[in-house]
């Protein structure tokens, strides 16, 4: 029995550096990483603008709308 256990654990070791020297499967991973890297980046990144682009185009409407307000009380009319 004790033979059977130590085969095994000799196939255990073998299996695993085995595992450990495989790097074919390496670089689709480190591709799939710098891809959800980016995919975040980019998404932290087009929150920002928009959130700027939003106020922006918010604080214009509100100048038009005070330039539209002027323009009618100098010439009386609304």
């Amino acid at each position: 029995m004790k033979n059977k256990q130590e085969a095994s654990l000799e196939t255990s070791k073998r299996s695993s550096l085995s595992l450990c020297k495989d790097t074919r499967g390496l670089s689709s991973v480190e591709y799939l990483i710098l891809l959800v890297v980016i995919a975040v980046g980019s998404i932290a990144i087009w929150q920002k603008i928009g959130t700027q682009v939003s106020k922006r185009a918010n604080d214009s409407s509100v100048k038009l709308g005070n330039m539209k307000a002027e323009s009618a009380a100098s010439t009386g009319a609304e």
